[in-house]
């Protein structure tokens, strides 16, 4: 606010990037600024005339280190943030999501899938999808698995990473994944898992009310319901097949009666 003058300015997102704007007494807000980055409002000259702002910007490049000599070569970077690699099974290309702006955690969620040969170093990478996060490979190189936010709702979709559409598995009470930030590290092993011969995605859902483990058919989109839990005071996550495929892993957290106590912890197989 620059009292003098009247003026008020403020930023607002556009195109996801907040941008600073200047209301005058004018119905219609000025926009001010047109940067990449995220602009924030620091303070304003007495007269009006000036302000200080401040922006951020957080980078990450995907690099591949040989183990016998720890000699480094990036794998993938550009102007964009790149995470979350995963390699595919024969080695040859790795698929990653591509962030823009990733000043705000939530850009984590509305970056791009790409997929890039690891052999051709100049070689472009190419956009499997324009939103998803977590990407993960089927256990034959066939097809992406990865989670993509649409509105409230984490969905889970598979695509061929030769090219080709999506396709919508599970839709509904997929919970959020949790990371830390700087670096972006996500918190669980997995959100979900392929099964050992490709043909179910085990994964988490609440949307019979409460937290339950389901698989998922890759061919028909067949749902299963794993797990019979009834308590919503539980949170599940984590799902990890056994190397046979008959067994699944995972982990759960009860809530504590007191807020201040110790929260129940616990492995299950099933």
């Amino acid at each position: 606010m620059a009292p003098e003058k009247g003026r008020f300015f403020y930023s607002a997102l556009v195109d996801g990037v907040f941008q600073v704007f200047l209301i005058d007494g004018s119905a219609t807000p000025a926009r001010i600024t047109a940067s990449e980055l995220d602009i924030s409002v620091v303070d304003a000259a007495p007269d009006g005339r000036s302000i200080i702002v401040s922006s951020a910007k957080e980078e990450s490049n995907i690099w591949r280190v040989n183990v016998s000599d720890g000699q480094e070569a990036p794998a993938s970077r550009s102007v964009n943030s790149e995470l979350w690699p995963a390699v595919s099974p024969n080695g040859e290309r790795i698929v990653f999501q591509s962030a823009k702006n990733l000043s705000r955690g939530s850009n984590l969620f509305l970056s791009s899938i790409q997929i890039k040969s690891l052999k051709a170093r100049d070689d472009s990478p190419t956009v499997l999808g324009e939103r998803g996060f977590l990407p993960s490979w089927s256990p034959d190189g066939s097809a992406v698995a990865f989670l993509k936010k649409n509105g409230d709702l984490i969905e889970l979709y598979t695509a061929n990473p030769n090219g080709g559409g999506e396709r919508l598995l599970a839709s509904g009470g997929i919970p959020a994944i949790g990371y830390s930030v700087s670096p972006y590290n996500h918190i669980q092993t997995t959100a979900f898992s392929w099964s050992p011969d490709g043909g179910r995605i085990a994964y988490i859902s609440n949307s019979n009310g409460a937290a339950n483990v389901w698989t998922v058919s890759v061919r028909d989109g067949a749902v299963t319901l794993v797990t019979a839990n009834t308590d919503t005071n539980y949170s599940y996550n984590c799902p990890i097949w056994s190397s046979d495929g008959k067994r699944l892993a995972f982990f759960s957290q009860k809530k504590a009666a007191d807020a201040n106590g110790p929260a129940n912890r616990s492995l299950s197989i099933i």
